[in-house]
C-alpha cells in the first residue's frame, strides 16, 4: 500500500514538472515570436515599398515636412532634413565609431546624413541595388551603449513618390516610419496625402502629422 501511495505521489509530482515544463516552452515559443513578428512585419513593407528601382540621390537632399506617421505618433510638426555626406563628415564618424562597430563597414560609401525633430540621427550606406536599401549607423545613440557593447546596423528604405513630391522614411526592423513633403510645395494637398497613405502600404494604420485634425476624421471612415 505504501508503495503504491509513493508511486501515485512521484506520477503526481512528474506531471506537475512535465506541465510545467509544457507551459515554459509555450511561453517562450510565444515570446520569441512576439518578438519576431513585429520585425517580419516592417521588414515585408519595406519590401512593399522598394520592389522597383527609384533612387536619384540629387533629389534626396533638403527638408522635409512630416505629414503622416506609421509607429510612432507625433504631437506637433516635425521636420525630416536629409543631406548629402561629406567626406570630413565620413572621416569624423570613421574615427568616432573605430572598433565600435559590430561589423566592418566603408565610412567613405555612405550617402546621406538624416536628421530628425526627434533627436534622430542616421548615417545611411546604400546597399547598391537602386532600390532605396539601406543600412544605417544611429550615430546619436553611440553614447547610450557600453564601450564593450558592438554597435550594429538598422535596415531603412526610402521610396518617393509623385516625382519626388512626396517621401517616404522606414525603419524596416521595427516598423517606424514618415510620409514627408517638401514644405513650401505648394502643390501638396490632404487629398493626395490620404489617397497615398491608402497606395503606399494598405491596412497599416497611422497618424496625420501637422494635419491632426484628420486623425478623427480618418478613424471614423
Amino acid at each position: 500500500m505504501l508503495h503504491l501511495e509513493h508511486f501515485r505521489a512521484e506520477s503526481t509530482r512528474v506531471n506537475m514538472e512535465c506541465g510545467a515544463l509544457l507551459l515554459y516552452i509555450l511561453f517562450s515559443i510565444y515570446s520569441v515570436g512576439a518578438r519576431q513578428k513585429p520585425q517580419i512585419r516592417a521588414e515585408s513593407n519595406c519590401e512593399k515599398i522598394t520592389r522597383s528601382p527609384f533612387y536619384v540621390p540629387e533629389f534626396i537632399p533638403g527638408k522635409w515636412r512630416v505629414y503622416y506617421t506609421w509607429g510612432i505618433k507625433l504631437n506637433a510638426c516635425t521636420y525630416v532634413v536629409l543631406r548629402s555626406v561629406s567626406t570630413q563628415t565620413q572621416t569624423h564618424y570613421a574615427k568616432k565609431f573605430e572598433g565600435h562597430m559590430e561589423e566592418e563597414i566603408d565610412w567613405y560609401s555612405s550617402e546621406l546624413k538624416i536628421t530628425t525633430g526627434l533627436g534622430e540621427q542616421l548615417l545611411m550606406f546604400a546597399e547598391g541595388d537602386g532600390r532605396g536599401r539601406f543600412r544605417a549607423v544611429e550615430t546619436n545613440r553611440f553614447f547610450e551603449v557600453s564601450p564593450e557593447v558592438p554597435v550594429s546596423l538598422t535596415k531603412y528604405a526610402i521610396k518617393s513618390y509623385h516625382f519626388f513630391r512626396y517621401l517616404v522614411l522606414l525603419n524596416c526592423e521595427n516598423f517606424r516610419g514618415y510620409l514627408m513633403a517638401r514644405p513650401a510645395d505648394r502643390f501638396v494637398t490632404t487629398k493626395e496625402i490620404v489617397n497615398l497613405i491608402d497606395t503606399i502600404l494598405p491596412g497599416e494604420n497611422g497618424y496625420f502629422a501637422c494635419i491632426p485634425e484628420l486623425n478623427e476624421v480618418y478613424k471614423q471612415q
